[in-house]
């Protein structure tokens, strides 16, 4: 009895493995596939005071900027327009829509601000920016 599942397990692998082949191979050839459209743009500026200068965001900004150009239009949003104080959903652009998972958490740390900490929580680095 031993012998027959024993044989009845290797003809049941055998069978299976071109499907288990055929099967890595997709999911092995997917994988590249995927992260070839995934492209990072860090720039850090630890420290950098609210003037300036950024030279690491700006390195990533004109790095995105070069790579973005070939996709399509590019539009900034700026939230300058955008209402002061914290929004669960609101839309700052004519098709975009911002749906916050996050709690209030007062002004200045949580939504559209007009005043800044510093260079701590973020900072407007819109030209002549008010928002």
């Amino acid at each position: 009895m031993r012998l027959m599942a024993s044989t009845a397990r290797r003809r049941a692998l055998v069978r299976c493995k071109p499907l288990l082949v055929v099967t890595l191979a997709m999911a092995l050839c997917a994988v590249p596939a995927l992260a070839d459209n995934i492209f990072e743009y860090i720039g850090v500026d630890d420290g950098a005071p609210v003037t300036g200068p950024f030279p690491a965001s700006s390195l990533a900004q004109s790095q995105f900027l070069a790579s973005a150009k070939n996709i399509g239009p590019i539009n900034t949003i700026t939230f300058e327009t955008t209402p002061l104080g914290f929004q669960k959903e609101f839309i700052p652009a004519p098709g975009v829509t911002v749906d916050l998972d996050a709690p209030d958490l007062g002004p200045g740390y949580s939504g559209v601000s007009n005043f800044t900490f510093g260079n701590l929580n973020g900072f407007n680095v819109t030209p002549n920016g008010k928002n």
